[in-house]
């Protein structure tokens, strides 16, 4: 998905000008001109916003669209190394809910200390130690760290796993009620074209 492209079609599919859409999305006529031109990605709570005015599906392409480009592409190139080993390896399919876990199950299953975990993984022990005790977020690079190690495959949900919990949380609530909508337009059509049977 290209932000550039669905922010120029919520500015047509509303009749607005750039200043209207850009006072109506919370930013000044100059950002959004830089995001529509392609000179800057949108911030992940912008795409939020971008995203609550689309209808359209959460699915793998555009839960791929929520990271940043070259985040994205990594992930890609990393699943499809994974998916070349799978068949000579044992694999986790499912991504961890607890990304911290997961640290500590791959540093148990490697048998080493956090000071030569730290080290393999290109991080200070004393870093690595904040995020044991959760006193530091696990950064996008200890994730890829965890991901290489473990095969995990591609997926939706695996990539809502990757983003910051209220993000992901966010968009797996619009992309319900989303279908709660279509849902019930489906039911009301349902309902509208039985009474028209019945009465004829």
């Amino acid at each position: 998905m290209k932000w550039a492209e669905k922010i120029r079609e919520i500015c047509e599919a509303k009749g607005q000008t750039a200043n209207k859409t850009a006072a109506d999305l919370g930013v000044s006529r100059q950002y959004l001109s830089a995001l529509v031109n392609e000179i800057k990605e949108p911030s992940p709570n912008f795409k939020l916003k971008i995203w609550s005015e689309l209808d359209e599906d959460l699915d793998l392409t555009n839960a791929l669209a929520f990271m940043k480009e070259n985040e994205a592409k990594e992930l890609k190139q990393l699943a499809a190394s994974n998916a070349g080993q799978k068949a000579s390896k044992e694999v986790s399919v499912r991504p961890p809910v607890d990304w911290v876990d997961a640290l500590v199950d791959l540093r148990n299953q490697r048998g080493l200390t956090d000071a030569l975990f730290a080290a393999e993984l290109g991080v200070s022990p004393a870093f690595i130690c904040m995020v044991f005790a959760r006193k530091k977020p696990v950064s996008w690079r200890l994730k890829m760290a965890i991901w290489s190690r473990k095969n995990y495959d591609l997926s939706r949900d695996a990539i809502l796993n990757l983003f910051l919990p209220e993000i992901g949380q966010q968009l797996i609530d619009m992309d319900r009620q989303r279908g709660q909508k279509r849902a019930e337009k489906i039911a009301q059509k349902r309902e509208r074209k039985n009474g028209i049977t019945a009465q004829s």
